[in-house]
């Protein structure tokens, strides 16, 4: 291990990067040294990828996305090259009397109640239950073989299955590209012409919304039997059909499928760039298809972790979102970085984006005590940058050797004015094992490699703070905490004039944000003049959320409504939203894919 770098020590505590351990400092709890890292490197000599301070501007979690190209094209190609491709392809903009033409291909698509109409992007296919469908008198490929399909799809209303394209056989679709009804977005085949043969579902990890707009890939590998599906541009599920698909002897059913013989699942909705080809799709085409469908779509991430044992997260996974309510994991629940410094522990991550283009990730790095019989707690919590939140930097593990328990619920702020970044987290009163008060800490850095004294950011007697996270106004700053006081486990709010310092932060609380749930973990994102809290409903096993204008009193309970109703985050724990540019969401989409 290389020499430590460490930080000014107050007569209590001290703060320094560790990867071995910092000469002199006392051991943490239980007598063991500071945990070590796992695969370090000498970050006083720039092992963790650092950022240079000095920069201007502000980039909490949830910030603005960082300025990007247009994003690239699939293995060089452009998209008209794609499509060339592709069995069939319609967009939709050219129709003669009842019959759509192909953009590629020959196949005409006969109308059968369907119509076509201007829309979002140019014109699409409005389908209406089994009286507004339309299809091809033939197969359009061999479902036997590899294909994909591919199509844009908006449902008016969830209703049970909805089958948005199939192919048919005589008694059952050998493929249907549909929405099953667990509400979950699915690529569905069949084996066997025959409905006593087992449907083979890759389903997606997210929950479509009626009257949004879906991006759903269906891939099926012939030789593998690996089916895929993707959403967005994003692997949002897949499985293993060893059995293969059978060759479907009809044609292309648009807005039904076919069961038992019958026409079944049809459903309400919209349907455009709708195409087949006799290939698997790469991820990185999937996704430039999707761009091309809808270049100017924002595109939001949440970073967050799950509990795999014990209370212990095993790394940073993300999910994605093109409307900051409905949320899916990306690539079946991928890890893209695993825990590994400090107590081995991935827990509470944070996200955000400093102006020199970094993206910073801090975490919770101990065990919990109450999961984990003989856990003994961190002092210290978890950083990594990336440019691409692909490529990460050797995580450092930077130790707080503040005379305290534990070291939990991370963040970074970066402070525009000063050019520095503020790191915070919450930590009880003493180092013993009982229930105590939790006061908000912080310490202040422009490189992560030294850092101011830590010091108390936000604390009122008797009370038990924990989870904060801060978003900038322009005028003021809004603070979001956790308050256990009492027993109480809700989420509350507070303004300040200043980031840190004498004069920040010396407000009560507001009233509860929350309702009469346990809610922990706040997180923001802007999104279309609209703020939302977004927070883990630990005790219900879900997520929920809270919107208010940007424009109001942000620090009254009033300001604020409950939409938890209205979103959906599977499988989620403690994490943070963010808003990316599109080299880095296709970055991260295609290594989902790989």
């Amino acid at each position: 291990m290389g020499r430590l770098n460490c930080a000014v020590r107050l007569p209590f505590f001290s703060l320094c990067l560790l990867l071995g351990g910092c000469g002199g400092e006392p051991a943490a709890p239980g007598g063991e040294g500071s945990p070590p890292s796992t695969g370090g490197a000498d970050v006083g000599a720039g092992g963790s990828d650092a950022t240079t301070g000095g920069a201007a501007g502000n980039s909490q979690g949830g910030g603005g996305a960082a300025p990007g190209g247009t994003g690239g094209s699939p293995g060089g190609r452009d998209i008209d090259e794609l499509l060339e491709d592709f069995a069939v392809y319609w967009d939709f903009e050219t129709v003669s009397g009842e019959r759509v033409l192909p953009t590629v291909g020959q196949a005409e698509l006969e109308l059968t109640g369907a119509t076509v109409s201007a829309g979002t992007n140019g014109n699409e296919l409005l389908v209406s239950g089994l009286e507004g469908i339309a299809g091809t008198s033939s197969p359009i490929l061999d479902t036997s073989q590899d294909f994909s399909v591919s199509a844009w799809v908006k449902l008016d209303r969830l209703d049970g299955y909805d089958t948005f394209v199939g192919m048919d056989g005589s008694a059952v679709s050998a493929f249907y590209l549909q929405k099953r009804d667990d509400e979950r977005l699915s690529f569905t085949t069949f084996s066997g012409d025959s409905t006593s043969t087992a449907a083979c579902v890759a389903t997606g990890e997210i929950r479509p919304r009626a009257g949004e707009w879906y991006f759903v890939v269906g891939t099926h590998d012939a030789s593998t039997g690996e089916q895929r599906l993707y959403v967005d541009g994003v692997l949002s599920g897949k499985t293993t059909c060893p059995d293969g698909v059978f060759q479907a002897t009809g044609g292309l059913s648009v807005g039904r499928g076919l069961y038992d013989g019958s026409a079944s699942d049809p459903w309400d909705g919209a349907i455009d760039d709708l195409g087949l080809v006799p290939r698997v799709l790469t991820p990185t085409e999937v996704t430039s298809l999707y761009r091309h469908g809808r270049p100017d779509q924002k595109n939001y991430l949440f970073a967050y972790f799950i509990e795999v044992t014990q209370g212990r997260g095993d790394g940073l996974r993300l999910a994605h979102s093109h409307d900051g309510r409905h949320w899916g994991a990306i690539g079946a629940g991928k890890v893209f970085l695993p825990a590994s410094v400090g107590g081995g522990s991935f827990r509470d991550p944070h996200l955000s984006l400093t102006p020199d283009g970094l993206y910073h990730l801090v975490w919770t790095t101990s065990c919990v005590p109450w999961a984990e019989a003989n856990c003994v707690q961190d002092r210290g919590l978890g950083h990594a940058t990336s440019r691409d939140l692909v490529t990460w930097s050797e995580p450092a593990y930077i130790t707080v050797d503040l005379n305290v328990e534990h070291v939990w619920a991370p963040e970074t702020f970066h402070d525009a004015k000063s050019g520095q970044t503020m790191i915070f987290w919450s930590s009880p009163v003493d180092l013993t094992p009982n229930p105590d008060p939790h006061d908000i800490y912080y310490v202040l850095t422009s490189d992560f490699e030294t850092f101011t004294e830590p010091a108390i950011l936000y604390s009122r007697p008797g009370r038990n703070f924990i989870d904060a996270t801060i978003y900038d106004r322009g005028d003021e700053y809004l603070m979001v905490i956790k308050d256990e006081a009492d027993g109480q486990k809700n989420l509350r709010a507070l303004v300040s004039p200043h980031l840190y310092g004498p004069d920040a932060w010396t407000v009560d609380p507001s009233a509860p944000l929350t309702g009469s749930y346990a809610a922990e973990g706040p997180s923001f994102l802007e999104r279309d003049g609209s703020l939302f809290i977004y927070f883990d409903k630990y005790g219900e096993g879900a997520y929920g959320a809270l919107e208010a204008t940007t424009t109001g009193a942000l620090d009254s309970p009033a300001a604020w409504n409950d939409i938890s109703d209205s979103v959906f985050f599977p499988g989620v724990r403690h994490g943070t939203p963010i808003e990316v540019p599109w080299e880095v969401f296709e970055a991260v989409a295609t290594k989902a894919g790989e």
